[in-house]
């Protein structure tokens, strides 16, 4: 009831950053001393060289700073790690990685769509339907951190594909984690699956990258 505001103190950071790397693994790198700006600075610097990533993995301004195994994946994205992302166990909550995944297939899908309007997935006639996900977690991931996606289609048969989704921690330099999730050719008019047509199942055919 009584507390001033204050400027906070180099000893007063010092004690902050001790707590929170023994709470949440964060180095003292992460506080910055500008005074009332706590984290200001090195947040700043993190969207920067988050952006600067982002931008090489797309493929805007080269390959100098892509993990070398994301080169043989078709999709490819990032996601930066939110500190909202971690949960009681202090590591990014499991179900945080379906969130990520469902960003990698969209962007798969989106690659797709430009071979075939079947993948736009407009709610009628033939389109995609997710039925079956599932995550292998291999690592846990803590904030800060990015995750860099390779997304590709693992097999086709018939009326459904199978898409691959491996996630990259960037401060482990580590695969952390796997996902699986089987989607079905589905006709939105009868409710129905349906086989792909061939030259649908000819575009999924040419993502599948040999294991």
């Amino acid at each position: 009831e009584n507390a001033q505001k204050r400027d906070c103190t180099e000893a007063d950071i010092t004690t902050m950053a001790a707590t929170l790397s023994a709470l949440y693994g964060v180095g003292r790198r992460a506080v910055t001393v500008s005074g009332q700006q706590l984290f200001g600075v090195a947040v700043r610097a993190r969207i920067a060289s988050i952006s600067t990533t982002v931008s090489c993995v797309e493929g805007t301004k080269g390959q100098a700073t892509t993990p070398g195994w994301l080169d043989r994946f078709p999709a490819k994205a990032a996601y930066a790690v939110q500190w909202g992302d971690m949960d009681a166990l202090k590591h990014v909550n499991n179900t945080v990685y379906f969130r990520i995944v469902e960003s990698a297939r969209i962007e798969l899908m989106r690659d797709l769509v430009a071979a075939h309007p079947l993948f736009a997935a407009t709610g009628s006639g033939l389109g995609p339907i997710l039925a079956h996900v599932d995550c292998k977690f291999k690592l846990p991931v803590f904030y800060p951190d990015t995750i860099f996606m390779g997304s590709t289609v693992e097999s086709v048969a018939g009326s459904e594909f199978v898409h691959l989704c491996q996630m990259f921690s960037e401060s482990q330099g580590r695969v952390v984690a796997e996902s699986r999730a089987r989607i079905v050719c589905y006709d939105y008019d009868s409710g129905r699956r349906s086989d792909f047509p061939p030259d649908a199942a000819q575009a999924l055919q040419e993502l599948v990258v040999p294991s």
